[in-house]
């Protein structure tokens, strides 16, 4: 079984003086051990595998497999896109999270397809709902605005996945 998209159930931290996580503007997470692994999360509560962000807009700004940051949240992200301020890692673009989450997705539909035993897959886009980002190559594909293309582009990810399970 597998959980690949956004998970926004709730988390558990470990902190770095052992005080429940940091919220607020000024010290959202800023208290977090990242480099201690989640606890409550999708792996927690009975899937085998986890890829995944929380949601797009809520820190930390990174992606998380099974119940690890990858990468360390160690800048701010602050305004535009990011509505709720706090810890990214360095790099990290709303763009790339369709597309990450798609080809994750892929593959390991296509590592099961090797074997005869059934899998579930259970994969929570992080779209259509904002932050409205569409990546690059979906940018003006078609006459709906930015959110037009996002939905395309969500369209085009369920496609991926459709055609991985053919």
């Amino acid at each position: 079984t597998a959980c690949i998209g956004k998970w926004h159930l709730g988390q558990n931290y470990i902190t770095k003086d052992g005080k429940p996580p940091m919220g607020g503007v000024k010290n959202a997470l800023s208290n977090v051990d990242f480099t201690q692994p989640i606890g409550e999360g999708p792996v927690s509560r009975g899937f085998d595998h986890y890829f995944g962000t929380i949601v797009p807009n809520y820190p930390p700004y990174c992606f998380i497999e099974n119940d690890r940051t990858i990468g360390i949240p160690s800048l701010l992200a602050k305004g535009g896109n990011f509505n709720i301020p706090g810890p990214m890692v360095p790099d990290w673009k709303l763009e790339e999270i369709l597309p990450q989450l798609t080809s994750h997705a892929v593959k390991w539909i296509e590592d099961r397809s090797h074997s005869k035993r059934p899998f579930f897959l259970y994969f929570p886009l992080t779209s259509p709902h904002y932050p409205v980002v569409p990546s690059s190559e979906f940018v003006g594909k078609t006459e709906a605005g930015a959110y037009g293309d996002f939905v395309y582009q969500t369209d085009w990810c369920v496609g991926q996945v459709l055609d991985a399970l053919e």
